[in-house]
Order: C-alpha cells, then sequence, then structure tokens
C-alpha cells in the first residue's frame, strides 16, 4: 500500500486500525537506532503459522485423512530471539515444536518448547547431545533422535542402555528423486544426508538386535529447500510414502511422517517455476500433499501417520526486512552540456564525437553500438599510451550524449544499456552481514524504496554496500516481468534522506550473516501490530567493541597497546599532552560507537 504522500504502508491485521506507514516509523525510530536497522514484524509470524494451520486441517478434512499435522521450526532459519519467542507465542495454540542440529540449539529448544511439543532432533550427534535429548524425556519433553548415518546407530543403542532410558527414534531416507530450482543439488541419491535402501536395513537389523525397533516411529526425508515446482514434491513424497510403507511392512511400528522442509516464498511475486518464485499456492500445496499420502496408505491398508512438516523460510521470511540509508551516489551520466573538445584529438576520438553531435543515417541501436565500439577502442589507446587523458575524457562524453538522446527521443533502453549506465547508489549497510544470500547464492529480495512513492523513478541504479569489496553489491532485481539488472530510483536530496527497504528477509540472512570488514549485527527494531498501541521495541545492533571482541581480541590490550604510541608520540614532541588526551577520548568513544557510518555533525570549536 502506498500513501498519499508516497510512503510505503503496511496492512494492519486489523481492519479496524491504520496501517504503518514505514517512513514515519523509520523517523520515529531513527533517533534511538541509527541506520541500518532490521524491522521485526512478529505479528507476521502469527500470520504464517495461522494459514499453514488451516491450509493443513482443510486438506485433511478434504483427503479424509485419519490423523492430523504439526509444525517444527527449524532454528537455523532464524536463531533471533525475538523469532523464536514469536514462535513459541503464537505455536502453542497448535502444538508447534522444534527443529534442530546442535548442542546449542537443542539446549534453546528444550527452555523454549512446550510440553509435550515435538523436537526433531536433525544432524551428526555427539555422545552429550544424546544423553542431552534422552535425559529431557524424564521432563516430559519429546525429543526424537532422526538417525542421519549409520555410526550413531551404535552410539544411540549404548547411551540409551547406558542412561536406561528409551530413545525416541526416526529415520531419514534419502530419495533418488531429485528437484528442481536453485538447491537442486542439496537432493537425489548423492545428498550428504539420509541413509540409503541398504544403510536402513543395516539400521533396522541393528535396532532388532538391540530390542529397541519399538522406539523407531518416525521416517524423515527432506528434498530441499525453496522448492518452485509442485510436481517434483509429490514425485518426492509418493518415493518416501513407499520407504514408510515397506517398512511397516517389515514389523516397524512407525507413527510419524516428517516432510522436512521446503515449502518456497515467491520472492518474485510471479507465481511461476522460477528457483525465486513458486508455481503452486499453499492450498494447493497441503491438498496435493495429503491426496497423495491417503491414496498410498489407503493402497496398502496402512495406517495414517501424524503428518510433520519442518518449514521454516516460510514461517519467517516476511517477519524481517532490512532498511538503510542512501549515503552517496555515483552518477553516470554526468552533464554533457560542456564541450571538452581539445585542439589535438585522437582521430578516432574525432569520429565518436561526429557520431555523437552530427546528423547520422544510422538507427539508434546501431549508433550506439558503434559509440560503444569506437570508445573501447580509445580505451585500448589509453592503456598503450597512444591517447590521452583528454581523449579518454572526450570519449566517454560522447557516447554519454548518445544514451541521453536515446533518452530524449523516447527510444526504451534495453536491460543491457541500462546497466551499462547504471547509477551507483551506496547504501549504509553491509550485504555480507545482512544480505549474505545476494553475495553467495544470488538471492532475489524484493527492494523498494519507502518515500517518493507516488513519483516516477527517473534513474536506473545498482546498490552497492559499505565494504570494501566488489561483491557487496545488489546488480540483480525482480522486475514486473521477470529479472532486471537495475532498480529505479528516485535522485536523492542532501536535505532529505533517502531510505531503501529489502523484505522477506527473516530465512536464513541475520544467521549467515558475517563480519567482512567487522561490521555487526544492525538494530533491530519489533513491532507487533496485533497490539498497535505498544511502542517500538529496539535491540541495538554490535559496537565496534563487540565485533573486536568477537575475533578474540581483549579491548583492554588494545587500549593498553594504542596509549604505548601515544606516550611514545609525546616523548618525541609528536605531540602535546592536550592531543593525545583528545585522540584517547575519541579511540574510547569510537569502540562503543556503532560499526556503520552516522550523518556528519560538526564540533564546536574549544
Amino acid at each position: 500500500m502506498i500513501s498519499n504522500h508516497g510512503h510505503l504502508l503496511l496492512k494492519s491485521p486489523h481492519p479496524e486500525s491504520p496501517p504503518l506507514n514505514l517512513y514515519h516509523l523509520i523517523q520515529q525510530v531513527s533517533p534511538h537506532a541509527p541506520m541500518p536497522i532490521i524491522l521485526r514484524f512478529t505479528h507476521l509470524i502469527k500470520d504464517s503459522l495461522q494459514r499453514l494451520y488451516t491450509a493443513f486441517e482443510s486438506a485433511i478434512q478434504a483427503a479424509n485423512y485419519q490423523n492430523g499435522y504439526v509444525g517444527v521450526y527449524p532454528l537455523k532459519v532464524n536463531h533471533q530471539h525475538q523469532v523464536v519467542e514469536a514462535i513459541c507465542r503464537y505455536g502453542e495454540t497448535y502444538g508447534h515444536g522444534f527443529e534442530v542440529g546442535t548442542k546449542a540449539e537443542l539446549n534453546i529448544a528444550l527452555a523454549y518448547a512446550h510440553q509435550g511439543s515435538l523436537i526433531i532432533v536433525n544432524g551428526y550427534k555427539d555422545p552429550t547431545l544424546i544423553r542431552l535429548a534422552l535425559r529431557a524425556t524424564q521432563l516430559g519433553m519429546v525429543p526424537i533422535l532422526v538417525i542421519e548415518s549409520l555410526y550413531e546407530v551404535p552410539l544411540i543403542i549404548a547411551i540409551s542402555k547406558e542412561l536406561g532410558i528409551k530413545p525416541r527414534l526416526g529415520i531419514r531416507v534419502k530419495l533418488a528423486t531429485k528437484p528442481s530450482g536453485h538447491w537442486q543439488q542439496t537432493g537425489g541419491i548423492r545428498s550428504v544426508f539420509g541413509l540409503t535402501a541398504l544403510q536402513i536395513q543395516s539400521v533396522y537389523t541393528q535396532l532388532k538386535e538391540a530390542h529397541l525397533l519399538d522406539c523407531l516411529e518416525l521416517v524423515h526425508f527432506h528434498f530441499g529447500s525453496q522448492l518452485p515446482m509442485l510436481s517434483d514434491i509429490i514425485t518426492a513424497v509418493t518415493e518416501a510414502c513407499h520407504f514408510y510403507v515397506a517398512l511397516v511392512q517389515q514389523g516397524v511400528p512407525l507413527r510419524m511422517m516428517d516432510i522436512g522442509g521446503g515449502l518456497a516464498v515467491d520472492y518474485m511475486g510471479h507465481q511461476t517455476s522460477h528457483s525465486m518464485s513458486k508455481n503452486y499456492t499453499l492450498t494447493e500445496f497441503t491438498t496435493s500433499m495429503l491426496g497423495t499420502i491417503t491414496a498410498i496408505m489407503n493402497r496398502y491398508t496402512i495406517p495414517h501417520p501424524l503428518l510433520i512438516s519442518e518449514f521454516g523460510r516460510a514461517t519467517v521470511a516476511a517477519s524481517s526486512a532490512l532498511i538503510f540509508n542512501v549515503l552517496d551516489v555515483n552518477q553516470q551520466q554526468v552533464a554533457t552540456t560542456l564541450n571538452p573538445m581539445t585542439d589535438n584529438p585522437h582521430p578516432l576520438v574525432n569520429t565518436l564525437w561526429q557520431l555523437a553531435n552530427e546528423p547520422n543515417p544510422m538507427s539508434d541501436s546501431t549508433r550506439y553500438q558503434e559509440a560503444l565500439s569506437l570508445r573501447d577502442q580509445v580505451y585500448q589507446l589509453f592503456r598503450q599510451g597512444d591517447a590521452t587523458l583528454a581523449d579518454r575524457t572526450m570519449a566517454e562524453t560522447a557516447v554519454l550524449s548518445i544514451v541521453n538522446q536515446l533518452k530524449q527521443d523516447g527510444v526504451p533502453l534495453n536491460d543491457a544499456l541500462q546497466r551499462e549506465m547504471a547509477d551507483v547508489y551506496y547504501g549504509n549497510f553491509s550485504i555480507f552481514q545482512s544480505l549474505p544470500d545476494v553475495w553467495a547464492i544470488d538471492q532475489l529480495f524484493p527492494v523498494i524504496p519507502i518515500q517518493q512513492l507516488h513519483e516516477s523513478p527517473t534513474i536506473n541504479a545498482i546498490v552497492s554496500d559499505i565494504t570494501c569489496d566488489c561483491d557487496g553489491k545488489m546488480d540483480q532485481f525482480i522486475g514486473q516481468s521477470g529479472i532486471r539488472s537495475t532498480l529505479p530510483l528516485h535522485p536523492i536530496s542532501s536535505d532529505t534522506p533517502y531510505y531503501l527497504g529489502v523484505f522477506l528477509i527473516g530465512a536464513y540472512q541475520e544467521t549467515l550473516g558475517d563480519l567482512h570488514n567487522l561490521f555487526g549485527d544492525p538494530h533491530v527494531v519489533s513491532i507487533d501490530m496485533d497490539h498497535p498501541n505498544d511502542r517500538p521495541h529496539i535491540t541495538h545492533g554490535d559496537t565496534v567493541r563487540d565485533v573486536i571482541q568477537y575475533c578474540r581480541y581483549d579491548s583492554q590490550d588494545l587500549f593498553n597497546r594504542f596509549n604505548q604510541r601515544l606516550r611514545q608520540a609525546i616523548d618525541h614532541q609528536q605531540l602535546s599532552k592536550q592531543s593525545a588526551q583528545h585522540l584517547m577520548q575519541l579511540y574510547a568513544h569510537t569502540f562503543v560507537d556503532y560499526t556503520y557510518n552516522r550523518p556528519y555533525k560538526p564540533i564546536a570549536s574549544g
């Protein structure tokens, strides 16, 4: 939604409540939480869970499925405590549980899980994790140890006998079906997780000999993340169901099937089979899933299993957005009204200048391509020392002049030309800290200004962060009909901050973010629109001291080292004692400052 003043609005979950004006919100919180910030909309987690359970309940009824559904939240998707608390609060109604893969995650889940809710324990397990999971059953918790590899089986058997506690077990099967989409290499028979048919038989034999076969109650599979095609999902479910049926027929008392994750988020909004989209609705997903499982179980007269999912991305992606201010613009299309011609230009430059400034029978696209060719030849001559800096300046000006003429004549610029002429907007954020998937796997997220949306954007731009890394940029964006290389933006003003928002970043980005250039966690502003009168809650981001200590530096040692430098400078009369004191104060102040850029404020003299 867009306000009459061009501000981006977030619709309220309550029809009687006004929408949230994101620009006004930023104005309100920025004195206390400078840019960049992560906006956390916890009520959207509630909305995601509600839609998920409603869809499964409808599908269960439509398929006449004789069991239920429960979800677990994979902590690896976003470990932040505001997210986990929201999952815990809003998931209690449904008995929503957790999925963990490490000791640290198990510690969080055991503290937050509601009594009786499932804790699916995936990943490779050491004795400490197994002991903790087994002993937690004495508290009424329900941790299920999912066997991922053969080495875990004798370990679980030995610790179970040591403690005298029977484990609750699942087994992860490896599907031959491979998914489509960005993560297709994570599925199929060469997946690094899961057990082959031969290995499953070995697990069966070992558990039977240890008199623990009755503890095996769950079949688990994970087909892949962000699955764009419904047909692939149904093929995988069909294969997994036959694993389930075969084990039941061998006498394994299974009663649960964990279908893993993979429910996609339509980042592009196009409802296609593109890896950043999906070609199905939630209703189509649940209906097809339940219909397939029901049909196969009925065919073999197998009781319907409790259905479990591990949907993380679909649960929390919408709940977070990154907001940052634009610091500066590197303009490609500088003013070309000046005539930079010199007395003795290179002949190629003369030719290029005539192409740009004199009538020509060539088509617009041909003239532009010819200009690029001539400009590149001038670049080559410059590298060889056969063209001057003035020649190069004239060549670049001529090309810009042609582009401006094309725009003035209303000639549509193709994507390649827009990319060639794109301005660079420098954003006050770190790709590697806040949007690591953009760098690592070319993930696309919706990017939009949160203001001036009542004005047509006039500039094609790419967005750079403030790290010292050429990879710290966004140069692929979601357009109305596909992917484009530039983002339409407005000119920035020195008087008014210009804010960009990156949305649907709630899954994985905060967990995967790193300390490239020692930029830390941004401030987090949490908003719950179920309680519109509550003030936004601010969790402050990392200081310089925080990120330095993450790298195992001792801050006191750094102070001592720097203080020694100051003493040496005083002794060598490089600094006065007063200047040294001011420098030490500045050094100390920097330690407690935010890691991101702040606006300039003059310091009063004296």
